[in-house]
């Protein structure tokens, strides 16, 4: 997995590139509490009300507090790569500890020049070779994930434009060494690594559809 591969001996790292469909499963909203994208809070105004919202996940851009996209399980299939996904990683990092999973219910801050916003991947990978250890105990991480994943909701063209672009170019910015964007087409579908530039690259693929 780019630059995380480097840890990983190379006949144990192979992982499949399909293109399975997939979709987080959707949550119920709370129709007494609306909240729109366009919703201005403060940062610890975000992390007293809206962090642990036990309904709805929210992400914080500068400013604004925005309701994560979800799939509807139903109509889209992209769960069925992520889980898949998800449960690769969990079986190496059991066999081989050098690192963390992080999902939804986890945000990390971005410091960037522009902005600064704390996103909650799908799925985060924090190394424990990393600046900043990730306990057990923590609800949030104040340092930078290795790797992110996002499966991308279609619901909506704001979401597409959410993982596709927004987060493409604050996980580029901010130093997320390698960004995983999932989808069920390969319009969207893209593994990607930061170069000796510090900007995202496409994984290289061997084989086909293999990425190491």
């Amino acid at each position: 997995m780019g630059a995380l591969s480097t840890a990983i001996p190379r006949d144990e790292r192979q992982a499949v590139f399909i293109n399975a469909d997939s979709g987080l499963a959707m949550k119920e909203k709370r129709l007494d509490f609306p909240v729109t994208r366009s919703k201005s809070v403060t940062e610890a105004e975000y992390w007293e009300n809206y962090y642990d919202d036990p309904d709805i996940i929210y992400e914080w851009n500068d400013g604004i507090l925005e309701e994560v996209g979800m799939s509807d399980l139903e109509t889209n299939e992209t769960t069925l790569m992520f889980e898949w996904l998800f449960d690769l990683v969990g079986y190496y990092l059991n066999t081989h500890s050098i690192g963390k999973r992080i999902f939804l219910e986890t945000g990390f801050h971005l410091s960037l020049p522009h902005k600064t916003t704390i996103r909650r991947p799908d799925l985060g990978i924090i190394l424990d070779q990393d600046a900043l250890p990730y306990k057990p105990h923590n609800n949030s991480y104040k340092g930078i994930c290795h790797l992110c994943v996002e499966a991308v909701s279609d619901s909506k063209k704001k979401y597409i434009t959410q993982d596709t672009e927004i987060k493409f170019e604050e996980y580029e910015i901010g130093g997320v060494q390698e960004y995983f964007i999932l989808y069920s087409k390969d319009i969207h579908l893209e593994f990607y690594c930061l170069d000796e530039h510090g900007c995202y690259v496409p994984i290289k693929r061997v084989q086909g559809n293999v990425i190491q």
